[in-house]
């Protein structure tokens, strides 16, 4: 959206100044994690991969995650997926309901906000009947 809006060549240049920035920082970052988990060993798409780097791992692992509970692979640590029976059903439940029920949350601060501002605003006007 910032390239889109700003046509300035400059821009281009702050762009791409900080998105080497940012992979300069987590390049390290990751290496370290790397070679910290070495020998924790997985299986992927890739073949088997030691190491993890925590974040792009991360996504792959819950995928399968995810695929197994629509599957209905049992869990059986687990106190809702812990049956040999696909539970699709009781997986979009549960993922919706506990979309809404965050975006709730979320949004309990900005009620509080704007109630306060409707009351400073309702006590500085006069409430006068026009007839």
């Amino acid at each position: 959206m910032f390239l889109i809006f700003n046509k300035k060549k400059k821009d281009y240049l702050k762009v791409i100044g900080l998105i080497s920035l940012t992979i300069l920082i987590l390049i390290p970052v990751l290496m370290i994690r790397v070679d910290v988990t070495s020998e924790i060993c997985y299986n992927s798409i890739f073949g088997e991969i030691c190491g993890r780097d925590g974040i792009f791992d991360n996504h792959m692992n819950r995928v399968q995650s995810v695929s197994d509970k629509i599957l209905g692979v049992a869990d059986h640590d687990d106190p809702i997926y812990n049956e040999n029976k696909p539970m699709f059903d009781h997986f979009l439940f549960l993922s919706f309901s506990g979309l809404f029920r965050f975006l709730a949350i979320i949004c309990i601060p900005y009620f509080f906000i704007f109630i306060g501002l409707s009351f400073l605003r309702f006590r500085k006007k006069d409430f006068k009947l026009r007839t």
